[in-house]
Parts: C-alpha cells; sequence; structure tokens
C-alpha cells in the first residue's frame, strides 16, 4: 500500500435488521437458483464462456438502467475503475467460468455444496488482509469440518478417477468449483479492504466519497464483460459463427435470469450487505444456497442426493456455522494487536 492510498475505514453496520435479513435471504434464493439455470443452458450447448458473457451483458443491462433512474453515472476515475478490472476478473470472470465448466460433470446440487466453502476460503483471507477480522478457535474448528466435509464429498469420484474418464472428470469438476470458491473469498475480501467504505472517488469540490454499491456493480460487472467476452471469441468461437447461442426459450430465459437477477440484482443486494456486515459474514449466504439448489436440481432436473453427498453437505455447513458460533471468539493470533484495536475503538 502506498502512503496516498486511503487506510481502511471501519464500516458502519446496522448488522441485524430486518431490511438486511431481508436481503440476505433474498440473496441466498436468488444465487440457489443459478446453478439450476447454469445447468439448462449447458444443456442447450451454450460453452462455459459464452455463458458467462451472456450473463455479465443482461447483468451490466441492468445495473445501467438502474443508474441512470437514480440519476447517476459512472465515475471516470483511474482510481476506481483499476480497482473495478481486477474486481471483475476475481469476482465474474474466473469464478463464473470456473463453476459453469465445472458444472459440465458434476450436478448443480453438488456445485452448490461445494460452493458453500466461500465463507472458510473468506476467513483465511481477511484474517491475512482485514486488521478487523481474526482468526479463533471457532474458525479453525470451522475450516477443519468443512475440510472433512469436501473429502467426503469428493472421495467416490477420487478413488474411482484412475479407471475411469468421467469419475475423473468429475474430480476436475469438484476442483473447479472448489477453486470458484477461493476466488469469491479473495473478492469479498478485496472489496471490503479496497473499495465498500473508502473514500476513493474525487468530488467536484475536491472532496473524497466511497463508491456506490451499484457502482462497484456495474464497473466490475462491465469490466468482466470485455474481458470474458474476448475470451469466448478467442476459445469458443464456432466455425461460421460467433458464438454458439440457444436455440430454445428456455435456453434464454436461464441466461437472462442468470445475468439480470443471478448477477445484476444479486450483487447490489451482495455489496449492500458485505457493507454492513463485513467480510465473512456476508459470506454466510452461501450455505443456505445448496438447500435452494438441491431442491431445484431435485424437483426440475431430477437428479438425486447420494448420502455421501448429504453427509458432505451437513459437514461443510456445520463448519460454516461453527465458524459463527458464540463459542471460540477470542483471536489465537495477534492477541496483542486485536486488543489494541479494541481500546482504540471504546
Amino acid at each position: 500500500m502506498t502512503g496516498s492510498e486511503p487506510t481502511l475505514q471501519p464500516t458502519t453496520r446496522s448488522t441485524d435488521d430486518a431490511q438486511t435479513w431481508a436481503m440476505f435471504l433474498s440473496l441466498a434464493a436468488i444465487w440457489g437458483s443459478s446453478f439450476l439455470w447454469i445447468a439448462i443452458a449447458l444443456d442447450e450447448g451454450v460453452a462455459p464462456l459464452t455463458i458467462v458473457s451472456l450473463r455479465t451483458l443482461f447483468a451490466g443491462g441492468l445495473l445501467t438502467v438502474v443508474l441512470l433512474v437514480r440519476g447517476g453515472r459512472l465515475p471516470l476515475s483511474w482510481n476506481l475503475w483499476k480497482r473495478m478490472i481486477l474486481l471483475g476478473a476475481t469476482n465474474v470472470v474466473i469464478p463464473f467460468a470456473l463453476i459453469a465448466w465445472g458444472q459440465q460433470f458434476i450436478p448443480s446440487g453438488m456445485a452448490s455444496i461445494l460452493n458453500a466453502m466461500v465463507p472458510l476460503f473468506t476467513i483465511v483471507f481477511a484474517a491475512i488482509a482485514l486488521a478487523d477480522e481474526h482468526i479463533t478457535a471457532a474458525k479453525l474448528s470451522g475450516l477443519g469440518v468443512g475440510f472433512v466435509g469436501v473429502i467426503v464429498l469428493a472421495l467416490p469420484s477420487v478413488q474411482a478417477a484412475g479407471a475411469d474418464e468421467d469419475a475423473a472428470l468429475a474430480v476436475a469438476g469438484m476442483l473447479s468449483v472448489a477453486g470458484a470458491g477461493a476466488f469469491y473469498g479473495i473478492a469479498s475480501v478485496y472489496t471490503r479492504r479496497r473499495l465498500t467504505g473508502m473514500p476513493i472517488i474525487e468530488q467536484p469540490d475536491g472532496s473524497r466519497r466511497a463508491p456506490l454499491p451499484v457502482e462497484i456493480s456495474l464497473g466490475s460487472t462491465l469490466s468482466a464483460f470485455l474481458i470474458v467476452t474476448v475470451l469466448a471469441l478467442v476459445v469458443e468461437r464456432p466455425e461460421g459463427g460467433l458464438l454458439a447461442l440457444p436455440e430454445s426459450s428456455l435456453g434464454w430465459t436461464g441466461l437472462v435470469w442468470l445475468g439480470a437477477l443471478g448477477t445484476g440484482l444479486a450483487y447490489l443486494l451482495y455489496f449492500r450487505i458485505l457493507e454492513r456486515w463485513g467480510a465473512t459474514r456476508s459470506t454466510l449466504v452461501t450455505y443456505l444456497i445448496p438447500v435452494v439448489a438441491i431442491a431445484l436440481g431435485f424437483i426440475v432436473l431430477g437428479e438425486r442426493l447420494l448420502i455421501q453427498e448429504l453427509v458432505g453437505a451437513v459437514l461443510i455447513i456445520g463448519g460454516v456455522v461453527l465458524v459463527n458460533g458464540g463459542w471460540g471468539q477470542k483471536p489465537l493470533f495477534g492477541e496483542a494487536r486485536a486488543e489494541a484495536e479494541a481500546a482504540a475503538r471504546e
């Protein structure tokens, strides 16, 4: 960090008001349904990067309308846009592509279970990068239990991978979706540290203000659209055409849903929650997502939930619950720094 950049300011959080909880539950329902629509788009023959490109296109359209209705415009600040581009890559392009690629080989319900690891990744990255979030006994216990859950979830496919090509691809799909969770964790911490509540936009009067959730959402989405569209045209372009598009109204419905709701509206909700709750607690939305995704996968796609998947899901979600429990919250490392910060806030 250079001396000219602003330091992280404590976020003002209205932690448990009804509006924030309503946004939290709505976000879980929207993101939980996204795994179903990704599966449908893949079944329609749309390639992973193309799904991400169209998803960000529709999301950018919705967010632009929201910004215009509010009478705003995107600030022309390089200090903001360099952060938007990095956020677009880590929070949109890479994880969206990894999930879409991985779901070619694993059911949508299993993908959602692996996505529930996001808070566990966030714990580690937040403890490293954020001064107000620390490693505690509860967090370490949750990490351990969640890791065991992933092993239980992946073990049958790992054991069969040597002799079964489909099983090997399933393992690759699991690792791909888990990798997406790691990037979500990185992006969450980066947003908390470098964007939300940070006075980085210069005003005409010389003062500075923090970017609004809609500005963060639109800027990162537009950056992601430009990046992933170029990649899709290079990697997935079919002969005699630009990109392979869905042929049915259901496929287009899925892409519009993924863009307008699963990305545009979802990020407006998420960045607002992040502003109020902080990095670690905000990502707990991911342990409600499997409930929605598994139910929709069973009802709409006829996916079966095997016993080891159920056990793995319980362990992963249990690990996240341990992290957020009321016990073991004393910092295990950097205790002196934590006490000094607490004293300074009093």
